[in-house]
């Protein structure tokens, strides 16, 4: 049954997504998601006004229909919205403060949940975990990704788009010598380590020569910039920082390449950074948004505006003043014991809300790749009786054959992405409550990491901290600390990026 909460809104809008073309095509619930929906509002004697469905990836903020879902409840103050999960509706922060700021009656069918702008606080703390959640779940995918293409570098292959003078073999997954392209550079290096041309030369007169880039026009000074430090060509590859010599074939050597470099190295002699500051890229000047810069003056270092543009803010302010304001709202992280449990709590059901919904989504995809094999099987078996001519033998098994390593890979991504979610919940915890030890007595490498998973756009004012950004979980977590009988999940005014009016401490926010 769903909860009995009274409900404001009769009329609402629906709203329905799938996170890819791909996914749409393979039939992966637009159409149920639309049933599930009508059948609630049907049931409950609500009328659906309009329905939105977007078929686009939700990980980046700005949906064509979820935009255009706002806008017409902006316009319609008393009018809700219907959706089959959380998750569909809203895949990233920004997205659940732009719904949250609506203030209007949420109805998800398929977690059996109204939320009402009138909530208590134990539903709102659970809502916002699961969008942290889904996030969560998103970045997990992405991390599931990036450990294939690490695979694939570590093999000897290369996980980017292949440079210049290569090209990138669809079929075999390598990447080839591009014989239209391959003389040019290997010209464009012999030439430039003579020391005779400039890279503006260079430009000009490969493009005299034929060599186009992929747009079709000259190849311009910084793309060749970037061409002679790539050490792709002698067989090196470099990927996140690590090097290995691939699989490809070398077009120069790497003697030619460190000629080439000297050459460019003692044209552009780069300035190197003499000192490191742990407050540095987190603090921003109050009157103008500008960052704020960091100096050496008498053994101190101090901090201030950078006055590129216009602004008032004329006082220097020490390091150490700066660092006393900030541990102080670091303690404000620290958690009783009670409030832990209770996130730890909630967190768990809400996991065990998603990884339901992994599964579905695992069977889904096994379902999909036991049909493919079948009309794999089914189609070797029909040209071996002749009844399919090769070329188009050919073209079908292609076709069916990538969109089976597709699935396999989906079901990979989904098989592993959901197991590190609690783990994660435990090292957030672990940081908030040791965040001003180790901000007090870390290096300066430690205090920016901690910065930068904690805070950012600290804004100063007249010498002291006039308004900081908690991140968003961080936000919640401070939030529930101080009033857990009383949580609000909004986020709005830690994350609002504007700076906020100084208050009379300095420690507002």
């Amino acid at each position: 049954m769903i909860l009995d909460i009274k409900m404001d809104s009769k009329s609402v809008c629906l709203y329905a997504r799938v996170s890819s073309r791909e996914q749409d095509r393979e039939g992966y619930s637009i159409d149920a998601q639309l049933k599930s929906c009508r059948e609630y509002a049907i049931a409950h004697d609500l009328k659906i006004l309009k329905e939105f469905v977007d078929i686009e990836s939700a990980k980046e903020f700005g949906r064509k229909k979820f935009g255009e879902l706002t806008d017409y409840l902006i316009k319609n103050p008393e009018v809700g919205i219907i959706c089959e999960k959380v998750d569909r509706l809203y895949r990233n922060l920004k997205d659940y403060l732009i719904v949250d700021d609506l203030k209007r009656d949420l109805i998800f069918v398929k977690e059996n949940t109204v939320y009402t702008p009138e909530a208590k606080a134990g539903e709102k703390l659970m809502h916002g975990i699961k969008v942290l959640m889904a996030r969560n779940y998103i970045d997990n995918l992405s991390d599931e990704i990036k450990k294939g293409l690490y695979e694939k570098f570590s093999q000897g292959g290369y996980p980017r788009r292949a440079p210049l003078g290569y090209f990138n073999d669809k079929n075999t997954r390598t990447i080839e010598i591009n014989p239209k392209t391959t003389p040019h550079v290997i010209k464009f290096f012999e030439w430039y380590a003579t020391g005779r041309y400039s890279l503006d030369n260079m430009s000009h007169i490969l493009y005299a020569d034929g060599l186009r880039g992929n747009t079709g026009v000259r190849i311009m000074k910084s793309a060749l910039h970037k061409t002679l430090q790539e050490t792709f060509y002698y067989g090196l590859m470099q990927y996140n920082g690590m090097s290995k010599i691939g699989n490809h074939k070398p077009i120069i050597s790497k003697q030619l390449w460190d000629q080439a470099n000297d050459m460019l190295n003692n044209r552009t002699k780069s300035k190197k950074i003499k000192h490191d500051f742990a407050l540095k890229g987190t603090l921003k000047c109050f009157s103008c948004g500008l960052y704020i810069t960091a100096e050496i003056q008498r053994g101190h270092v101090y901090y201030r505006c950078t006055h590129s543009k216009p602004c008032p803010e004329k006082k220097y302010v020490r390091e150490e003043v700066l660092s006393l304001e900030i541990e102080n709202i670091l303690a404000d992280l620290e958690m009783d014991e009670e409030f832990v449990q209770l996130m730890i709590r909630a967190t768990k059901e809400a996991n065990h809300e998603e990884l339901k919904y992994n599964l579905n989504s695992v069977e889904n995809l096994n379902t999909q790749h036991e049909r493919l094999k079948k009309k794999l099987s089914k189609l070797v078996d029909s040209h071996l009786d002749g009844k399919i001519p090769d070329d188009l033998y050919d073209i079908k098994r292609e076709e069916l054959s990538k969109e089976k390593a597709e699935v396999e890979l989906q079901l990979s991504n989904h098989n592993q992405a959901h197991e590190v979610t609690f783990e994660q919940l435990e090292k957030v915890l672990k940081v908030a409550q040791q965040a001003r030890r180790l901000f007090k007595v870390g290096d300066i490498k430690t205090k920016q990491t901690l910065l930068s998973l904690i805070s950012s756009n600290i804004y100063i004012h007249d010498g002291k901290i006039a308004s900081y950004q908690l991140n968003p979980v961080f936000s919640y977590l401070m939030k529930g600390a101080k009033t857990p009988e009383n949580i609000n999940l909004s986020g709005r005014e830690d994350s609002n990026l504007r700076p906020l009016l100084p208050k009379s401490s300095a420690l507002a926010n």
